[in-house]
């Protein structure tokens, strides 16, 4: 028998099905290993979201330890706020160090010169509240990252003060805010103030984020003309959960500095996630009603008066959603366990386990 010299004997490479087979495999895999991969990545982002209110919490615990009293809002006429007050304590010495110098370093143009001391609250040419802070915002948010411009958008902040389940309005002598939570306009508060017990009060908490002019938003904008927790959630559109019916304001998460009750705190009378509202008109004064918030799943971190932090759960009982915010000043909180952890001299016996 002749054969061919030096023959070869054929190669076989993959058919068509093969690869498409391999092909699905990778596929399959990688299907199954992303879950896994955010799970990780969100369980870390929500870990250093916990550690920023724990800095914060502890901010405050220090500054009542200079003080003899916690941080109030610091509502004056340059309205700046508790974040700003409580800033020696969070290792923030060049931030803290421009508003004590002032002079032309502390301006964003470098030529305008500010006196020591901080500006007032809304100046955009003030550097010191241009500046990014990476434990002033959730890493899980989507605008986490949005910091460091010039405008009114860029002053994020995820984490707020506890006013309680009373709100008010600043430009209206007829409904002044009576705050019963952790954070007073008047006075700071002390430990003895704490009667319901600072393990069982909320000090802190997160609040989301809302993209600048995302007004519709049921997550992050404020509804308008809505004074009852029932009534926000009522804004919501029926046909998209995710969405208001009408546009509203997306001021949720800005001006880290400014005093004003819708940029420094959240009240106690809304299960977090859910919508925020301003009592009537469209003035950042308007009797706020403000929900925590977050993107972690289910919930939103918050800190309690001892300084300890927890994750406080969408489904934590929020009682009567019927009663306005600004008809209670007195006695036990309507609204559920939430209403009760927000009160700190309420009378309620309900703990974080409600």
């Amino acid at each position: 028998m002749i054969g061919t010299p030096n023959a070869r004997p054929p190669r076989r490479g993959f058919t068509l099905i093969e690869l498409l087979v391999v092909i699905a495999i990778i596929a399959v895999l990688i299907g199954l290993l992303l879950p896994a991969v955010q799970k990780v990545r969100e369980a870390a982002a929500r870990m250093k979201c916990s550690n920023n209110l724990k800095q914060w919490a502890l901010a405050c615990h220090n500054y009542q330890s200079s003080n003899n009293t916690f941080p109030r809002l610091h509502n004056d006429a340059r309205r700046v706020g508790w974040m700003v007050a409580v800033l020696p304590f969070t290792e923030q010495e060049a931030i803290n160090n421009l508003i004590r110098q002032g002079g032309t370093a502390a301006s964003v143009d470098g030529t305008t010169a500010f006196a020591a001391g901080p500006a007032d609250a809304w100046n955009t040419n003030y550097r010191p509240w241009m500046q990014d802070m990476s434990i002033r915002v959730c890493p899980s948010d989507p605008q986490a990252g949005q910091g460091g411009g010039t405008t009114y958008f860029t002053r994020n902040s995820s984490y707020r003060a506890s006013l309680g389940d009373y709100s008010g309005d600043f430009g209206r002598t007829d409904y002044q805010p009576n705050f019963r939570g952790a954070f007073r306009e008047e006075r700071g508060l002390t430990f003895a103030d704490f009667t319901d017990g600072t393990s069982n009060t909320l000090l802190l908490g997160e609040v989301a984020i809302c993209a600048a002019g995302d007004t519709q938003n049921a997550k992050t904008s404020l509804c308008l003309n809505a004074s009852t927790p029932a009534g926000a959630l009522a804004a919501v559109d029926t046909a998209n959960r995710r969405k208001l019916r009408n546009p509203g304001a997306d001021w949720s998460g800005r001006r880290w500095n400014d005093a004003i009750p819708v940029y420094s705190g959240f009240h106690s009378a809304t299960a977090p996630n859910t919508p925020s509202c301003l009592g009537w008109g469209s003035s950042d004064t308007n009797a706020p009603l403000l929900s925590l918030g977050s993107y972690h799943s289910g919930g939103a971190m918050v800190a309690l008066g001892d300084g300890s932090v927890r994750f406080l759960a969408d489904s934590i009982d929020a009682g009567n959603g019927t009663i306005a915010i600004w008809d209670l000043k007195s006695g036990k909180s309507p609204y559920g366990v939430i209403g009760a952890m927000g009160t700190v001299q309420g009378g309620e016996t309900e703990s974080f386990g409600g």
